[in-house]
């Protein structure tokens, strides 16, 4: 089995994304590509189905002094979306437009957040950059227009019982009705780019040290967790995965002067959940995904990283392969 899902826009008209982003789409869609091949005849039934949703996708970051318990935070507007989609079998594309609601917190951004799964082997990618942030230090709420922050990132994850996993359900509707769960283990790695005109940070309200303007981690490691899938009644779903991480990272801020970010050991934690209900000619999803990674600078200090995504989806299932055929064979003559 093998699922493609792909839902690049948390994009509004002001702000595209980098040549990274757009490389990146390609490369996601000819995977798509390739993985997709004709069904067998035990899936003609598989549903064709249109879909609307509406959802949210965040990247936000804090810097952590720890030194005197310093947090402060920095999170983006304009972080809702809606569109349309389409769904079959192993397959999702959804479409979406982000507007610019909150005239005070004018964020523009390029969010790609999209997963292929095949056969017990999970993969997800992420290229975000948001330009424009509120920094949220009490007990006052600036935005920042100058702050742009580029985050992207891979996992994988394997799976040791691949005929339980059916995250496929989350977006096409079509879950195996038996409720059942699976370890999985593997490895991530992912890069986080910051720049901004002034200081991030005040030096009222924290050391010199916290005063960056520019910054650049990566970091790689390992991780692990567990995934279930129960049915609460023959219709009604629910799944949930979560499983934490460890790895290294390294990298460079520059505040007053430009200072290496030591080798150092960062933590990882990532949930994911959903629920839905299964009809005969529609579904109902909802699903939610998180990340945070924790990621030392220095001896006292900490940079924070999340990011995610919330959507609810309901799908209208048109027709199925074998009715396509069939409409087919009425228009065209018969030779």
């Amino acid at each position: 089995m093998c699922m493609f899902d792909f839902s690049p826009f948390g994009m509004n008209r002001r702000f595209f994304g980098s040549n990274l982003a757009l490389c990146g789409f390609t490369l996601w869609l000819a995977m798509a590509l390739v993985c997709i091949q004709p069904a067998k005849a035990q899936n003609e039934a598989n549903p064709w189905a249109i879909r609307a949703f509406a959802g949210e996708k965040f990247l936000n970051f804090q810097l952590l002094d720890a030194s005197d318990n310093t947090l402060v935070d920095f999170r983006p507007g304009n972080t809702h979306n809606f569109g349309i989609g389409y769904s079959q079998d192993q397959f999702v594309i959804d479409l979406a437009y982000s507007p610019n609601v909150d005239k005070n917190s004018p964020t523009t951004r390029f969010d790609l957040q999209s997963a292929l799964l095949i056969n017990g082997n999970y993969a997800d990618i992420s290229i975000q950059s948001y330009k424009g942030f509120t920094e949220r230090s009490a007990p006052d709420r600036i935005f920042r227009g100058d702050i742009l922050a580029f985050n992207s990132g891979i996992t994988y994850l394997k799976f040791t019982r691949k005929s339980a996993v059916d995250l496929k359900g989350l977006k096409t509707g079509e879950v195996a009705k038996t409720s059942s769960g699976s370890w999985y283990y593997g490895g991530f790695i992912n890069h986080f780019r910051l720049n901004a005109d002034t200081p991030l940070v005040e030096e009222s309200l924290s050391r010199r040290s916290l005063r960056i303007k520019q910054m650049r981690i990566t970091g790689l490691g390992i991780a692990g967790g567990y995934f279930h899938r129960l049915w609460i009644a023959r219709k009604i779903f629910v799944l949930v995965a979560l499983g934490p991480g460890m790895g290294l990272n390294m990298g460079k801020t520059t505040a007053e002067r430009p200072s290496a970010v030591p080798l150092a050991p960062a933590v990882n934690l990532r949930a994911q959940g959903g629920a839905g209900y299964i009809h005969k000619h529609y579904y109902l999803i909802f699903q939610i995904s998180s990340a945070a990674t924790l990621n030392p600078i220095d001896e006292s200090n900490a940079l924070i990283i999340g990011q995610g995504q919330m959507k609810l989806a309901f799908g209208w299932k048109i027709f199925n392969r074998t009715k396509v055929n069939e409409i087919f064979d009425q228009i065209l003559p018969q030779y």
